[in-house]
């Protein structure tokens, strides 16, 4: 546009030969034909003026548009990267956590001692050995509690030893665990009300390995406030807003599981129907993945990016405040604006 416009203003210069002929000082007879020439040039310079305007206005706009598109390409890449970086994760801590029960439901020596254990209550020794397993476990492997039950449901040992009520729910899961023969891995729960938020690993313990000849059940107990909250409420990089959110379905709601950066109390609290479509969590309960607008929790408009968690009921929504994600745009707005204004 804008060598297009010189060339169309040499043009004019070197047509009406303005610098060869001054302007006349007195007035003349063909005044009035000689104000119709310059009326005549000063439409062709305007003409001109407007093509260079037009020019300018065009490229600014393809360069605001094409600057738009590849941030915008650039913030959907990297919430994707912080996503399967997460997912990736939880992933592995789920298999790390299902193999150390998985040890224990296959270690001969361990089911030896529990065997030797219930059979003589008495024996100091074997109390002693199945106490500094149960130790190690909890100690090396960073778990909040550690304990066994019987068939009956009943804590037999634990660690930390400081004896405590056993749940309602575990008598009814540690008896499925053992009809089931298999390590099985219960989902954020609370035991009452009001009682802590836990995640547990119920591992059946067998006479000599045989399933017929059960012996008890090994829970293994998660406190995520220690390790997984925090691992999900990083950043990689700084930002005011973004956040990781995980959730899962439960019949026509979706729940929060972990805390929120802007609401306090919000794992296993906060739920909201599947009605509410416009709600990224709601979204991804209904089974949308990848890149997505929408709104958060507080109601914000928000870009994110969704995916689910192999193995796992959980849902993984990374997200930003559109206001956050936008205000560099917003600065190269005003820049390629100052820029054309000066051209």
């Amino acid at each position: 546009g804008m060598g297009v416009s010189v060339l169309l203003i040499a043009l004019a210069v070197f047509r009406f030969q303005f610098l060869k002929r001054a302007p006349e000082t007195t007035p003349l007879p063909g005044q009035t034909r000689w104000q119709a020439s310059e009326r005549r040039a000063l439409a062709f310079f305007l003409l001109v003026f407007l093509l260079l305007i037009s020019g300018l206005s065009t490229g600014a706009y393809l360069h605001y548009t094409g600057y738009k598109r590849h941030f915008r390409a650039q913030v959907d890449d990297q919430l994707a990267a912080i996503t399967d970086l997460k997912v990736n994760g939880l992933q592995d801590w789920r298999a790390e956590q299902l193999g150390d029960a998985e040890v224990l439901r296959r270690s001969p020596a361990f089911s030896t001692l529990v065997q030797d254990y219930f059979q003589d209550p008495t024996a100091t020794q074997a109390a002693d050995m199945l106490q500094a397993w149960l130790d190690s476990l909890r100690v090396a492997y960073g778990y909040e509690r550690v304990f066994l039950l019987d068939t009956g449901g009943v804590e037999r040992l634990a660690s930390p030893s400081i004896p405590a009520p056993v749940a309602g729910h575990l008598v009814e899961d540690a008896a499925a665990v053992l009809e089931s023969g298999q390590v099985t891995f219960l989902d954020f729960h609370r035991d009452a009300a009001e009682e802590p938020i836990y995640l547990a690993l119920l591992a059946p313990v067998y006479a000599e390995g045989d399933i017929d000849r059960p012996l008890g059940v090994v829970v293994l107990r998660i406190d995520p406030y220690r390790t997984l909250y925090p691992y999900l409420q990083q950043w990689p990089t700084p930002s005011e807003t973004a956040e990781t959110l995980l959730i899962r379905r439960e019949g026509d709601t979706v729940l929060f599981l972990n805390e929120l950066r802007f609401q306090q109390d919000a794992a296993l609290t906060l739920r909201y129907s599947l009605a509410e479509t416009d709600i990224l969590a709601v979204k991804a309960a209904l089974g949308q993945r990848g890149p997505v607008e929408g709104q958060d929790y507080r109601g914000h408009p928000v870009v994110g990016h969704l995916r689910a968690a192999p193995d796992s009921p959980w849902l993984l929504v990374a997200r930003m405040d559109k206001a956050e994600v936008y205000a560099p745009l917003q600065e190269r707005l005003w820049q390629t604006l100052l820029v054309l204004g000066i051209l």
